[in-house]
């Protein structure tokens, strides 16, 4: 039976443009929830690690504060542990100014360091990466002066003793690996944040260029 050529026939180009969006839609579905557990357990990870930093931070503001008001009295006891020789007693206002610029420094990068795991905390929580900078930059400042101050005590401790230079790299390489975990964990987060805005944005994009491809379609049929 020949077909009857007065019959209508359907359209095919919109179904082409839906069946595009659908296996979009669909494959983003897919990986969603993969992404989701992955972003989950980040989130985690690092607002521990930021509760974590506020409450190390606040103790040694705590320590810092009472050696600052209580420094003579520190002076004192440190030139009665080390009063082997007489020259200690001639190097007590040194001792004073060593043990005030070391308490000062401690409690300000300890106030600083409160701040920025306010900013990481406060990124976390409205998942935004750029307020988990600040913290990245005043750490990867604090690891690089801790690694060249450790440096150079491991290579002086070599010139005395050879077991406190084993002890002293033993240490420092492990505080060195923890800090470095830390920092990458962080790190891994803001860059997951960051791909996964820029996946959004391109599947709001995508979706725009859809709907506008269909419209066409629509008012060419």
């Amino acid at each position: 039976m020949k077909p009857n050529r007065k019959d209508p026939i359907a359209p095919v180009c919109p179904k082409t443009t839906s069946t595009i969006g659908t296996i979009t839609a669909a494959a983003v579905a897919v990986d969603a929830p993969k992404h989701d557990d992955e972003l989950r357990n980040l989130c985690e990870n690092v607002t521990f690690i930021g509760w974590m930093g506020i409450i190390a931070s606040t103790t040694l503001l705590l320590c810092t504060g009472l050696t600052m008001q209580w420094h003579h009295d520190v002076v004192r006891y440190l030139l009665l542990v080390l009063r082997r020789s007489t020259e200690m007693e001639r190097s007590r206002g040194m001792l004073r100014r060593v043990v005030l610029t070391v308490s000062v420094s401690a409690y300000f990068l300890s106030a600083i360091n409160v701040l920025m795991n306010m900013f990481l905390l406060t990124g976390v929580a409205k998942l935004n990466h750029k307020l988990m900078l600040p913290w990245l930059l005043f750490h990867a400042f604090i690891f690089g002066l801790f690694a060249h101050i450790a440096l150079y005590i491991t290579v002086s401790s070599l010139l005395m003793d050879l077991r406190i230079f084993v002890l002293l790299l033993a240490s420092f390489s492990m505080i060195i690996m923890i800090f470095y975990k830390i920092t990458y964990e962080v790190f891994n987060l803001c860059k997951t944040i960051r791909r996964n805005q820029l996946r959004n944005e391109q599947n709001l994009l995508n979706e725009e260029s859809n709907k506008k491809s269909y419209l066409i379609l629509q008012s060419e049929a």
